[in-house]
């Protein structure tokens, strides 16, 4: 039979007339409208038919007298079992405004990040020796000698009192080209004010010399280079890294 709704005819599926219960299900949403604005709910009704003379008596369960949807009258025996159904139709949900992207916490403020700064504490950088047959680099580390590390600085500042700064310098290998190297070696450096020239000085046993007095520094690179003799050339390069933050 055919349930007559305002929304429209909900379906009403039954046995065949004289069995004793019958299943019918319909969409609640099509029934009831205050239903739509939280979505189709399906409802599972088990029925019974009931005399029209009985009355209500416990071993009967709850009977519906009236059952009155849009003039058609029924009276059942009723178990509802609520289930939930596919959704077809709009879901009423709380207002959670409009998504921007922006965090309720976002002030707005621009973070800057520091530009980052070179460590003139640390050397790293190789030494290439030239000759008229060979080519080969030697490597360089090292690190910046204080008066709080080194019992010899005072000395050696007095040597070079032009050098900004004054390295320990480990070298290797110690041998390039033939040509023995010195495995460690003190050096200085006057960065001129950052002006772009530098002067490379050497730490030897008669004192400091300068060995480069037309270096080139960009604030992170220092290059430099010499004649050793007349059939050896040497040309440096350092690069210092990057100030490590916390």
């Amino acid at each position: 039979m055919t349930f007559p709704t305002q929304a429209g005819a909900g379906k009403i599926e039954t046995r065949p007339r004289g069995t004793t219960t019958f299943w019918t299900t319909f969409l609640l949403s099509k029934i009831d409208p205050d239903a739509i604005e939280s979505g189709p709910i399906c409802y599972a009704v088990y029925c019974r038919p009931i005399p029209q003379q009985q009355k209500f008596h416990p071993s009967n369960g709850p009977i519906v007298d009236k059952l009155s949807v849009e003039g058609t009258k029924m009276k059942f025996s009723i178990l509802l079992i609520l289930g939930g159904c596919g959704s077809s139709g709009s879901v009423k949900t709380d207002d959670v405004g409009e998504d921007t992207g922006v965090s309720s916490t976002d002030t707005g403020e621009v973070i800057v990040e520091p530009d980052p700064v070179p460590d003139l504490s640390v050397w790293i950088g190789e030494r290439m020796f030239i000759t008229d047959d060979c080519e080969e680099p030697a490597i360089e580390e090292g690190h910046e000698l204080t008066a709080e590390n080194w019992d010899g600085y005072e000395d050696a500042h007095n040597d070079c009192p032009n050098c900004d700064r004054i390295y320990y310098v480990s070298v290797s290998p110690d041998e390039i080209c033939g040509v023995p190297v010195t495995t460690e070696r003190y050096r200085g450096v006057d960065f001129n004010d950052g002006n772009g020239i530098a002067y490379v000085y050497d730490f030897g046993r008669s004192g400091a010399s300068v060995v480069d007095p037309a270096a080139t520094f960009d604030g992170w690179t220092l290059n430099y280079e010499y004649v050793y003799s007349d059939w050896l050339t040497l040309v440096g390069t350092v690069n210092f890294p990057e100030v490590e933050t916390e």
